[in-house]
């Protein structure tokens, strides 16, 4: 399964870029350029680098031939080169999937379902503003 997470470098979104792929999904992270957890992101997929790299080591190869070999075996059978089937329990990846739909028709409700990122900056910004006149 692909899943895109927005906000990917926050706290939250690098969590759940994070239980995605120990769950096996494909994760397509976006975020904002000059976001403060960009460096966070490349050390999770660092992290799953290492952790590879020690597997392929142990059945003596260097990670870019691993990768080499995942990649031709990807076009010889026009797909993935392994079965990839989801579990018959609930697992986090469909928890994961099943709030970002919740929170899709939540904000249907509430009329925010198109607000662009500007507007939702904006919509932050107020809140902030308005927070901090109330703890004044």
């Amino acid at each position: 399964m692909t899943v895109i997470v927005t906000g990917a470098t926050s706290f939250i979104g690098r969590a759940v870029v994070k239980a995605l792929l120990e769950e096996g999904c494909r994760v397509v992270a976006v975020s904002r350029p000059a976001s403060a957890g960009a460096g966070k992101l490349q050390e999770l997929f660092e992290d799953l680098k290492k952790q590879a790299t020690a597997i392929f080591e142990e059945l003596g190869l260097d990670f870019p031939t691993a990768v080499r070999i995942f990649l031709k075996r990807t076009i010889l059978q026009n797909g993935i080169p392994f079965s990839m089937t989801l579990p018959k329990q609930e697992y986090k990846a469909t928890r994961a999937v099943r709030a970002m739909e919740l929170l899709s028709q939540e904000a249907e409700k509430n009329g925010t379902s198109e607000m662009s990122l500007e507007e939702i900056n904006a919509e932050i910004q107020a809140a902030r503003l308005e927070q901090a006149g109330h703890n004044t």
